[in-house]
């Protein structure tokens, strides 16, 4: 057997190895693909949901924290809030609750600086679901941001106005 004969059962020996190479490679796939569509199948079968609705709700779940400031806002009149508030709620400005509908759930504080608690207490509802507090005063009164200033004017051995 010379070279020539030698390298052209070498090569075909080589095609025949990738062509089952590429074969195996392409049942694989279809044995994956396969149990993609029996296991969604199944899940949805058992929950009654499609796996691509659950998908989608586990995207929105762990989207990123929003805030929503409407400390400009003094009434609730005509002004719809989103159903979920996945952060804080800044109501500072509002001194009337009526016509205020809450979200069904706020992960953060609602802050509510200028309303008084009786205004908040005549709400019909709160959120169904609160991770947060609700705020009526600011976090730091005026004293206490007057000594910050303070302190922080006579840091470091210097007194600055």
């Amino acid at each position: 057997m010379g070279t020539g004969t030698f390298a052209a059962v070498l090569i075909g020996v080589m095609l025949l190895l990738l062509i089952s190479i590429l074969i195996r490679q392409e049942n694989k796939s279809d044995e994956a693909a396969i149990r993609r569509i029996v296991r969604s199948t199944l899940i949805e079968e058992t929950t009654g949901v499609s796996v691509n609705e659950r998908l989608k709700a586990k995207r929105k779940s762990i989207s990123r924290a929003q805030d929503f400031d409407f400390c400009e806002l003094r009434s609730a009149k005509g002004f719809e809030l989103p159903e979920r508030v996945d952060g804080w709620l800044d109501l500072e400005g509002l001194t009337t609750s009526r016509g205020l509908k809450l979200p069904e759930r706020v992960v953060g504080d609602i802050y509510f600086w200028s309303l008084p608690k009786s205004e908040y207490e005549r709400l019909s509802h709160g959120p169904v679901r609160m991770d947060g507090k609700v705020r009526f005063e600011p976090l730091v009164d005026e004293d206490e941001m007057t000594r910050i200033r303070l302190s922080s004017a006579t840091a470091g051995g210097r007194f600055r106005l």
